[in-house]
């Protein structure tokens, strides 16, 4: 069964290249709130020009490589501390 979720705010991993950056210039087309994370500053740089350029919202961008052990629990901690109604959630919106 799919969880119904009405998020405002979505967290973009991979939002550098390739799929990831697809994704969240879609979801920035239609207004979400985006936090995208990717291991090249440049790519998300990239990503958040192409969301700006087609009318979207901005985004916050954050390089991390969530290969690395305790990445995700930190990338989880520091979006807790600026999105402090943030409940992750692993669906994709509609």
């Amino acid at each position: 069964m799919a969880t119904q979720v009405s998020p405002r705010a979505v967290i973009v991993t991979g939002a550098s290249s390739g799929i990831g950056s697809a994704i969240a210039r879609q979801l920035g087309a239609t207004g979400y709130d985006l936090r995208l994370v990717g291991r090249s500053m440049d790519g998300l740089r990239a990503t958040v020009s192409s969301i700006s350029a087609a009318g979207g919202r901005g985004a916050h961008c954050e390089a991390a490589d969530l290969a690395r052990p305790g990445a995700l629990a930190d990338l989880v901690r520091r979006v807790g501390e600026t999105i402090p109604t943030c409940s992750l959630s692993s669906t994709m919106p509609e």
